[in-house]
């Protein structure tokens, strides 16, 4: 089981032990390929390692534009939309930079 904090990664294991690890931007990129399409505000907001007001703020202000779900208007973000976002981010940049 994967828990994400910004760049790093706890992964609990069966013996209840918990690793933290620093992920990159790829391998961020690869566990998200395996999330569903739609995403929740609260699975957005770990990945992002940010609070789920600034992820409202964002939306109001375009910066992260979620789409409304269901009659309650819950907030919903696509994969591919977070992984874009992710990509053009500063440190996807430095990424990159590392990889050549």
């Amino acid at each position: 089981m994967y828990f994400f904090t910004g760049n790093a990664v706890a992964i609990l294991f069966e013996n209840s032990k918990i690793c933290i690890a620093f992920i990159s931007l790829k391998f961020m990129i690869k566990i998200l390929d395996k999330k569903p399409d739609v995403l929740t505000i609260q699975e957005v907001a770990e990945i992002l390692s940010v609070s789920l007001q600034t992820l409202r703020r964002w939306d109001n202000l375009g910066i992260l534009k979620a789409f409304r779900a269901n009659e309650q208007q819950q907030r919903r973000y696509r994969k591919d939309q977070i992984i874009a976002y992710l990509e053009s981010s500063p440190k996807a940049d430095k990424d990159n930079s590392n990889a050549n």
